[in-house]
């Protein structure tokens, strides 16, 4: 099942504001898709696919892979998703195998606070078999935003 929880474009002319946020149900694990600039402005955003997410399961994916710039308050709302997903017994695995998010988390000197993956298979990988027995396959094909 796949959820757009939101779409925030700005069409003008070097608007630097503009993401896309989509969450989609996948065995085991939550997957919250992000394209776009990962500003201040899609903060709201980002914690209502949190909490959407962890309604669904205790392991989240954030895929980061097309996000183009990373705002310190975005990382701070990432780094609390992480602890909530301790709480309820998982975690937040991060897909980000380009420099944007890296380089932002070590500048912010929260690079330790999350772990990272270049894909969305090897983060996948790191979701415990129990928990894809335990909870049902939701995968949404050949939509645009759960590729």
């Amino acid at each position: 099942m796949m959820t757009v929880v939101a779409t925030n474009h700005d069409k003008q002319q070097g608007a630097t504001g503009a993401a896309d946020v989509t969450v989609c149900g996948m065995a085991g694990a939550t997957l919250i898709r992000v394209v776009g600039n990962l500003g201040v402005d899609v903060v709201p955003a980002l914690r209502t696919a949190l909490e959407t997410s962890f309604r669904r399961h205790s392991w989240v994916i954030m895929d980061l892979d097309l996000v183009t710039a990373v705002d310190r308050i975005a990382l701070n709302t990432l780094v609390t998703g992480g602890f909530a997903a301790r709480r309820r017994g998982g975690a937040l695995l991060l897909v980000a195998k380009h420099a944007v998010v890296g380089s932002a988390l070590e500048t912010a000197r929260m690079g330790h606070a999350l772990r990272r993956f270049p894909t969305v298979p090897q983060a996948m990988s790191a979701v415990p078999p129990e928990e894809s027995s335990r909870t049902g396959t939701i995968r949404q094909r050949g939509s645009a935003g759960c590729r």
